[in-house]
């Protein structure tokens, strides 16, 4: 995970987002929500996704819109889109943005 800190933290999660590897992100999502900045999560280059994945993504939501309501999830990949589906979650609930323009975002 890459770790921004400007006018917003930007979170960018690489590789899998699955039950393998959800612990490993979700220390890293904990330290992020740190941040006193809007924050976003960029999931452009999640390769692998389930439910688990997307669980750790909600709950990172909750925790964020408890302090603040600036989080967004940006560019998710087809992995997450899916993931989400299978999920019966309508990413755009938790503010989906997207910049083509912007892949460091």
């Amino acid at each position: 995970m890459q770790l921004h800190e400007q006018p917003e933290t930007i979170l960018k999660i690489t590789g899998e987002l699955t039950v393998h590897t959800a612990a490993e992100w979700h220390r890293a999502l904990c330290s992020g929500l740190q941040a006193e900045h809007p924050i976003v999560i960029n999931l452009s280059e999640v390769t692998a996704a389930d439910t688990n994945g997307i669980q750790l993504l909600v709950s990172a939501w909750q925790t964020a819109t408890a302090r603040s309501p600036q989080f967004s999830l940006s560019n998710p990949s087809d992995a997450i889109l899916e993931a989400a589906h299978a999920a019966s979650l309508s990413l755009p609930s938790l503010t989906v943005a997207s910049n083509e323009n912007d892949t460091d975002r």
